[in-house]
């Protein structure tokens, strides 16, 4: 075999020249020696290989994504649960503070239940409901039990939350 002819063996073996005139690949690959054509299946073979990889790999990504997203989505959900647990404890707390704040002859039912929520309860916690008690203790020392419930709905229609927060005051004896 001389060198003119291997070169020729060599370009239609890797499928860049053509055999005969019509310049076809099929007519190359009938001009290829029986091992060259063999190559030139395993390559086309590999070539499907490697298109079925890449839709494998798509269709992992696409799960990968999907999953990835949902994950934050909860996780937005609970953030926003949090924050409303949050903002609701400090209400709680604010109007505990106020009824702590009221003289003592003056801490009744009817001081509690004209309490309300501050504006900034309105857009966060949805449909908030608020619920001021004071109950009087048994027995010495004279005592009131406050109770501060604040409901509201969270993020799914059914679903109530609540935050309740309660604490005992007790009559200030002045001694002089």
């Amino acid at each position: 075999m001389n060198a003119e002819s291997f070169n020729r063996d060599r370009v239609l073996a890797c499928g860049c020249g053509s055999a005969g005139t019509d310049g076809g690949s099929e007519a190359a690959l009938r001009a290829l020696p029986v091992g060259s054509r063999l190559n030139e299946r395993k390559r086309r073979l590999q070539r499907g290989a490697m298109l079925a990889e890449m839709g494998v790999a798509l269709v992992v990504v696409s799960v990968a994504i999907i999953l990835v997203a949902q994950m934050l989505a909860a996780l937005g959900t609970q953030r926003r649960v949090a924050e409303q647990n949050a903002l609701a404890q400090q209400e709680a707390a604010n109007l505990m503070e106020r009824l702590f704040a009221t003289p003592w002859a003056e801490l009744t039912q009817t001081t509690a239940s004209q309490l309300t929520l501050s504006e900034r309860c309105g857009p966060r916690l949805p449909d908030a409901r608020l619920t001021a008690k004071v109950a009087p203790g048994d027995g010495p020392p004279a005592g009131k039990q406050l109770t501060i419930e604040i409901a509201w709905r969270g993020s799914q229609v059914e679903q109530v939350r609540c935050v309740r927060l309660a604490a005992w005051r007790y009559a200030v004896e002045v001694r002089e």
